[in-house]
């Protein structure tokens, strides 16, 4: 049942902060506030009777309320806790109703007392202390009316549990647990990408106001759970990974609020190509199925170096590339773009096209940048040949009949037009009728203006043994933009390579270059860039790779720029040849005559630049094929001879062991010392005989150093003489050992360097030759010397 005229509501609850500077609680504390544990707030609980009827016709009803504090599972009250004291009474409309705990307080059996008038809202103050944590603060009221104890509940969330914050740790004034939870580095770029040099992703864990973070992805699927300092990581490209944090504090069984974030990554940068026809530039992103890409955002125009095209390094260019000329038809021009030197292309929904083309480029170098913020390799764009008109059909060109015949005028004469007769000139006696004088050598060259010589990038080949003193390379064509002043020069040189299972990169080939080659101050200069080495087939198509597996004729190219701008394009011959691995670097350009260069230059397969290899290994290059049955590596001759090494230290120790076996005598007697001649053996008995030649025989081995003879077992002579023969001794030496090893270590270093496949199967021969000769040596026992033998016969 209810009263008539009676609505009760509770209207609001505020919380309010102490102002240090009028000490009063005047603060109203914001849902975006962070309130300091146990810190000290007002409470205002405003209650209202929204009834209009009891404040009709002049008369205001009254009723009585309680007010409580109720914390249920429906309305519960969190992080406040109500207090009085005399300094923090319990009040109603200002009015003091208790400084202690008691039964007219909120949490009372009673309740706070107080009276509705009309529709005059009371204000309930009192004062808690919050202790927020990780948790939302809230607090419920419950006003019930005292005549049939009917009752309304209100809950308001006072301030919402504490948000999930990515911190920065770069930052020494925050502190992590607690001003930041979390971080996920490195951060995406403005497309929301993370590239080659921003991957992969890590989502790092603090811990502190929580202890526990986890990490789900689409669909609430659970990517991670960690604690604090652990970290998860996604290193794989993906784009949009929908991605969920939320941290939890396992004591307090508080929530955060949860943060989202989208992971996307691309680690494949993008490639730029060029029409030489159309003169389009097209940048291409275009990644397998399946890959992740983030297309093309723009295009800019770079330095040889890859390093940024400033506005005053822009010429404006005034020409058009033609394209070749068509017999029978006209020149197409394909005008270049402008002095633009940037390509900005639009992104929609953080990614690009997968194409995107510069129409009309001009000369020069370009890198492309997708929207992950991936560079491609710097791509140099270069100027068209001059095109050649072929002429008529007819290649016999016209006969100029002036130098066969002095009679008729030459085309200078001025009688060949007799509309337009040239004037006398009189200042030139010996030229009448105002004939142009030849020039002389004396004379400057018309076209030339002025003195200066064209300035490019000069090349020279090294100093070598046979050319210490080498001089540059001459051009074979120079040609001079009329706007810019700048050159462009072409040299060109010829080199012979081996043939071989091993091709020929470019980075091989500019490896070589910079070590046969100085190019202006030199390589390491930093006014002189060297472009990338260009490989062609035969054809004049692009390729990837010399191939040396068969003879043929290939070509490389690199561009050398100055600081000016200024270029020089090096051309080399090359020449895959089965007989010879000897390069030369000789000048093969029409101007030879005014300075060349020459050397010997290889090129391997087994490094590129960059790798570890010696000036000893490089220069095993330089070794003469072999050829015929030993095939064209030249490791296999010293595989060969390794093993007749080996074979020949063998045999000499063999020999030696045999000749040179300790002689050993024991059990003979004394030896006669007089009548052992032949008279002698004529006139004594068969006992003496035989002691003299024992005697004999001794003595004779011990002038040739043997030493006693080796004695095993004991012959009786007829005199009472003895023999004993020793049992062989083994003799395999340390010495031995050594060299077996040194030949061995030089077989695995040999095939170590790889030059050819065969080179394993080499080296096992000369192992396993060397290890028999090795078991051969110490199973040969010492011998008895022949001597000896001979003394045990008698």
């Amino acid at each position: 049942m209810s009263l008539p005229h009676l609505n009760p509501q509770i209207s609001s609850i505020k919380l309010y902060r102490l102002n240090q500077a009028t000490g009063k609680f005047d603060i109203l504390v914001q849902p975006t506030d962070e309130l300091d544990d146990d810190e000290v707030v007002q409470a205002v609980c405003t209650v209202i009777n929204a009834n209009a009827s009891s404040a009709a016709s002049g008369y205001s009803e009254r009723f009585n309320m309680h007010l409580k504090l109720a914390d249920t599972a429906e309305n519960p009250t969190r992080g406040i806790a109500p207090f009085a004291d005399a300094a923090h009474p319990l009040q109603v409309d200002g009015k003091t109703v208790a400084t202690a705990p008691g039964d007219n307080t909120l949490t009372g059996a009673n309740g706070v007392p107080l009276t509705l008038v009309g529709t005059t809202p009371v204000e309930v103050s009192y004062y808690a202390k919050v202790n927020q944590g990780s948790a939302a603060v809230s607090v419920s009221h419950e006003l019930i009316e005292d005549s049939f104890q009917g009752s309304q509940l209100k809950t308001v969330e006072l301030l919402p549990k504490r948000a999930l914050v990515p911190g920065d740790p770069d930052d020494p004034t925050l502190k992590p647990g607690t001003d930041y939870h979390y971080t996920r580095l490195p951060a995406a770029n403005e497309n929301g990408w993370n590239g080659i040099a921003t991957s992969p992703v890590d989502v790092t864990f603090y811990a502190g106001d929580f202890d526990r973070f986890t990490v789900t992805g689409a669909g609430g699927s659970a990517l991670g759970t960690l604690a604090g300092g652990q970290k998860w990581t996604q290193s794989a490209d993906i784009d949009a990974l929908l991605v969920t944090y939320q941290a939890k504090n396992t004591v307090s069984e508080a929530l955060s609020t949860t943060g989202e974030d989208i992971i996307r990554i691309d680690t494949q940068a993008p490639s730029l190509s060029h029409d030489a026809a159309t003169g389009a530039l097209t940048a291409n992103d275009t990644g397998a199925a399946g890959k992740a890409t983030s297309g093309i955002w723009k295009v800019e125009r770079v330095k040889a170096g890859g390093r940024p095209f400033s506005a005053e390094d822009i010429t404006p260019q005034a020409s058009t590339a033609a394209e070749p000329l068509i017999p029978g038809g006209t020149s197409a021009a394909t005008a270049y773009a402008d002095e633009q030197t940037s390509w900005d292309f639009p992104i929609a929904d953080g990614k690009g096209a997968a194409t995107q083309t510069v129409a009309g480029a001009q000369p020069g170098f370009y890198v492309a940048t997708d929207a992950a913020g991936n560079r491609s390799a710097v791509f140099e764009v270069k100027e068209p040949e001059t095109p050649v008109d072929p002429g008529p059909d007819d290649p016999t060109p016209p006969v100029d009949p002036t130098p066969d015949d002095p009679n008729k005028p030459g085309p200078g004469d001025g009688d060949d037009d007799p509309n337009n007769p040239a004037p006398d000139t009189p200042d030139n006696p010996d030229n009448p009728g105002g004939n142009p004088k030849p020039p002389t050598t004396d004379d400057p060259a018309p076209d030339t203006p002025g003195t200066t010589d064209p300035t490019f990038p000069a090349i020279t080949p090294k100093p070598t043994d046979e050319q210490p003193s080498p001089t540059p390379l001459a051009p074979t064509k120079t040609e001079r933009d009329p706007v810019t002043g700048l050159t462009h020069a072409w040299m060109e040189d010829s080199l012979t390579l081996p043939c071989s299972s091993k091709p020929v990169s470019p980075a091989m080939m500019a490896t070589l270059i910079a070590e046969r080659y100085t190019v202006g101050a030199g390589l390491t200069s930093a006014n002189i860039s060297a472009g990338a080495v260009r490989l062609l087939d035969a054809e004049g198509n692009a390729v990837d790779a010399i191939d040396r597996a068969a003879p043929g004729t290939w070509y490389a190219e690199q561009t050398f720029t100055d600081a000016q701008g200024n270029r020089t394009t090096l051309r080399l011959t090359i020449t895959v040849r089965e007989d010879s691995a000897s390069g030369s670097l000789t000048n093969t350009g029409s101007g030879s005559s005014q300075g060349g260069g020459s050397g010997n230059g290889s090129a391997n397969g087994n490094g590129t630049a960059g790798d570890t290899r010696t000036n000893f290994t490089a220069a095993l290059t330089d070794l003469p094929q072999t050829g015929g049955i030993l095939g064209p590596c030249p490791m296999h001759i010293l595989f060969v001879l390794l093993a007749l090494m080996s074979t020949a230290y063998s045999l000499m120790r063999l020999r030696q062991c045999r000749t040179s076996a300790d002689a050993q005598r024991q059990g003979h007697g004394p030896c006669p010392t007089e009548g052992v001649g032949a008279d002698s053996f004529a006139r004594i008995g068969r006992q003496k005989r035989a002691e003299a030649l024992a005697c004999d025989a001794a003595t004779f081995v011990e002038r040739q150093g043997h030493g006693p003879c080796p004695t095993e077992a004991t012959e009786e002579f007829s005199g009472g003489g003895s023999v004993r023969r020793e049992r062989g001794r083994y003799h395999y030496h340390a010495f031995d050992a050594l060299v077996h090893f040194v030949i061995i270590d030089g077989a695995l270093i040999l095939a170590w360097l790889t030059f050819c496949p065969l080179d394993y199967l080499y080296a096992a021969g000369v192992i396993a030759l060397t290890l028999f000769w090795a078991w051969r040596l110490s199973r040969n026992p010492q011998q008895t010397p022949r001597f000896c033998q001979a003394t045990e016969k008698v």
